[in-house]
């Protein structure tokens, strides 16, 4: 198959590829000349080309070219090509955009003047609220899909490719689409998105031009899960102390957890946006209320050293580099949730010690239930636990945890789905399923 960066001076029906402007996880950006009318246009070939996909293709693309704004790229045509390797390229031809990204102006902890983020605030307010009164959502915005035209003004680009990009059906939900990063805890979720994800996303994004930091900062896309639903990210005046509690308190409700608790529309949220900043100065002395944030307690009894099981070691290591950290969160969290909730069971402390804990597997795997599930001995070990409880909702999400551990997203799946149908408040079974879908693209069905 031809490499999808390696196409300049193809012919793509009317359109000659003559330079690569750049490639990503989605495709590849090429500034083509089409003779027909003898402009330079961009054009955009997609890697994914699943079975089906002509069709959604031509939906997506045909919805994209329907918007016309003053923000938001002009979409001229699309298709799909035979390359000589008999491989298929579907592409999306747009106007050629001059002025660089959002991404090449924060790039190194880069940002932005309060007025310089107000304009482009505005603009793509504009320009959002313009697609959501059509019905579309973006769900994919960040600095990298703001691009500039050579006099300074912004455009949103790729509306539609997130969802072009992900393999299930158009109306499914129980799927995450878009960058980890900037993506709203409902889309964590897997929920039906809405047009409060795009403000969701935006906020982050503010966040980001006025700070040069994210809100949130976790190493792993399992952490940022888990931030994202579950923290509050720190106050801006933390990085930049030009920043008014006003403004502080436009970005906290922006970023809620919870999407009818953000603004009805992104233009409401430019305008208080506007209103903040034109505040009178007394109010930079008002302190922004944060919701404290919920972390271990540090006195809490040490847990015994946990490590990767012996059978999944190297492996694993390469294809989840950061599977030492879900070892780590997954026990640690479900200790914590279980003291945190109101009128939760108290953990049971078991009274042997690991020298004198009995030595069957199944026996040893009960034992280490409370302490640390995923060092458990083995799945069957788990399984036979689930047999003697199996109304133990914690019991399905150590075997859960225990099947990410060994790469196994799939059959984890259906235990945090049962962990879920005997405890609909187990907060960690509901994320590590997020989690999951993420990696498998399985769509929720039901719950």
């Amino acid at each position: 198959m031809t490499a999808i960066d390696q196409l300049s001076g193809t012919a793509l029906g009317q359109y000659e590829l003559r330079e690569l402007l750049g490639q990503g996880g989605m495709g590849a950006v090429y500034r083509a000349h089409q003779p027909t009318l003898n402009r330079e246009v961009a054009i955009k070939l997609l890697k994914v080309q699943p079975a089906g996909y002509l069709e959604r293709f031509t939906r997506e693309a045909q919805t994209a070219a329907t918007l016309e704004h003053p923000h938001i790229v002009a979409v001229h045509d699309f298709g799909h090509q035979m390359l000589p390797d008999e491989s298929e390229v579907y592409y999306i031809v747009m106007r050629l955009l001059t002025g660089g990204s959002l991404a090449d102006r924060l790039q190194d902890g880069g940002r932005l003047t309060l007025a310089e983020t107000l304009v482009l605030l505005t603009q793509l307010a504009s320009a959002l609220d313009y697609a959501h009164e059509r019905g579309v959502i973006h769900r994919d915005i960040k600095p990298g899909n703001v691009m500039f035209d050579a006099q300074g003004s912004a455009y949103l680009v790729d509306f539609g490719i997130a969802r072009l990009t992900n393999v299930d059906t158009l109306t499914e939900t129980g799927t995450a689409i878009g960058t980890p990063g900037f993506m709203a805890p409902e889309q964590w979720r897997g929920e039906t998105v809405t047009p409060a994800a795009d403000q969701y996303a935006l906020g982050v994004l503010v966040y980001r031009m006025l700070t040069g930091n994210m809100p949130f900062s976790g190493e792993s896309p399992y952490t940022l899960m888990y931030q994202h639903l579950n923290e509050q990210p720190t106050p801006p005046q933390g990085f930049r102390a030009d920043i008014s509690a006003a403004v502080a308190r436009v970005l906290q409700r922006v970023l809620a957890k919870q999407p009818e608790e953000r603004y009805p529309t992104i233009s409401e949220f430019a305008k208080a946006f506007r209103a903040a900043m034109e505040a009178q100065d007394d109010l930079k002395t008002v302190p922004i209320t944060v919701k404290p944030v919920q972390r271990i307690d540090l006195d809490a009894p040490t847990l015994p050293p946990i490590t990767l099981p012996s059978a999944a070691p190297a492996a694993l290591q390469r294809k989840f580099p950061w599977a030492a950290l879900i070892v780590v969160m997954i026990p640690l969290l479900l200790i914590f949730m279980l003291l945190s909730q109101p009128g939760a069971a108290p953990i049971v402390t078991p009274t042997t010690t690991l020298s004198s804990a009995p030595a069957t597997p199944a026996a040893s795997a009960t034992f280490l239930i409370v302490v640390n599930p995923v060092e458990a001995a083995t799945v069957d070990a788990l399984s036979s636990i689930i047999d003697d409880n199996p109304d133990q909702a914690r019991a399905y999400f150590n075997r859960g945890s225990a099947f990410i551990m060994f790469s196994d997203c799939v059959d984890a799946i259906p235990d945090f789905t049962r962990a879920l149908e005997l405890d609909s408040d187990y907060d960690l079974a509901y994320i590590s399923r997020a989690y999951c879908y993420s990696q498998t693209g399985e769509a929720r069905k039901g719950a």
